[in-house]
């Protein structure tokens, strides 16, 4: 596929491409404004944009029909393409309806609109779904996307918010990874210029550390667009007043999803037994995502999130209580001395070549 395409037909290396439009009778479902957001990104491609490296951002976006959770960016005949598999947009819904919907998680966000009655709480929920599970059960996301009929909104509300972060955070990291130009160095290296998310990337051994660079600072600068999108109330659910949360909450939740996506991935390398060196260690990434809204929050004159991060760290660790997934991929993160100095140490014996095709790029701890 040498020359740049659409995006149906750049998917279809991946099985094809889905269009999130499926639920157009019901004109507020979050799956309509996935789709929206989607457009929004192909639209950047007419303005004239360019990215880090120059280049100008010809992009195409889109959700393809793995059921395999995933996201990807890549630079091809000159176009950029991003987007994410059904299977990530599916296991969103269910992970957050599970903690919304079968848990007593999170008490002061509501009380779950489905207990008490022919839906028994769960005890034991797992972080990251395989792709066969949805041959069987994709009706239950269909029923969870569509929403549930109650009273009582509120705790629907934060379950399709959360849905909306770990969708979101996704895009937005496939998203940066074309602004900061990392397929394009890539490409200089001989490379594909594919970049993944669940898998390592297809790369020499000699290139992991910058792998390693391209993935903290692909989640700093998603993190903190998504900080300032809810700071600024333009985030989608808000911005189309679907949902009311208070800011305060949409941040902890922000940071609840950082959590739970990149401990997801990890979860299905383990699981498939895949060797990652490309991407780092989840907690050093969730170090990383709090890194990048702290700042973000700290520009705002008001002591209400002074505490948000340490109680979204406290939330994950009341979830990793039920998830074994989750404890195995955080654990200690109340500790903070956890992170591997090979997740750190990025730039030490790099090749020379790679060291000249890197711009300084934001990655805290």
């Amino acid at each position: 596929m040498p020359n740049a395409v659409d995006f149906d037909t750049y998917a279809e290396q991946f099985g094809g491409a889905i269009h999130l439009d499926f639920a157009t009778q019901k004109p507020d479902t979050f799956s309509l404004y996935l789709s929206g957001y989607l457009q929004f990104i192909n639209a950047l491609s007419k303005q004239g944009l360019k990215n880090k490296r120059n280049e100008t951002l010809s992009l195409q976006s889109g959700v393809t029909v793995e059921l395999d959770s995933e996201a990807f960016a890549q630079r091809l005949g000159g176009r950029h393409y991003i987007g994410m598999s059904i299977g990530h947009f599916f296991s969103s819904v269910y992970l957050s309806s599970e903690l919304f919907y079968r848990t007593r998680l999170f008490p002061n966000f509501g009380e779950s609109p489905l207990l008490g009655g022919a839906v028994q709480e769960a005890t034991s929920i797992g972080l990251a779904i395989d792709g066969s599970f949805w041959t069987e059960h994709a009706h239950v996301v269909g029923e969870r996307i569509l929403g549930v009929d109650v009273g009582d909104k509120t705790r629907v509300n934060y379950m399709l918010f959360l849905n909306y972060v770990m969708s979101i955070l996704a895009l937005h990291h496939e998203l940066y990874h074309v602004v900061q130009g990392h397929c394009s160095v890539l490409n200089k290296l001989g490379l594909s210029g594919l970049v993944t998310e669940a898998k390592p990337y297809n790369i020499d051994p000699l290139y992991y550390k910058i792998a390693k660079k391209f993935e903290l600072s692909a989640d700093h600068a998603s993190m903190t667009l998504l900080i300032r999108m809810i700071l600024s109330d333009s985030d989608i659910h808000t911005a189309t007043g679907k949902v009311n949360i208070p800011q305060r909450d949409r941040v902890r939740l922000a940071i609840i999803g950082a959590g739970l996506v990149s401990s997801s991935w990890f979860t299905l390398q383990q699981r498939s037994k895949i060797s990652d060196k490309c991407h780092p260690d989840p907690r050093a990434r969730f170090i990383n995502f709090c890194m990048a809204a702290r700042p973000e929050l700290q520009t705002v004159q008001s002591a209400e999130f002074d505490d948000v991060i340490q109680l979204s760290i406290d939330d994950l660790a009341s979830i990793c209580v039920i998830c074994n997934d989750l404890k195995i991929a955080l654990d200690g993160i109340n500790g903070g001395s956890f992170v591997d100095a090979n997740d750190i140490d990025f730039e030490q014996n790099l090749p020379e070549n790679v060291c000249e095709l890197l711009d300084e790029e934001k990655y805290y701890y």
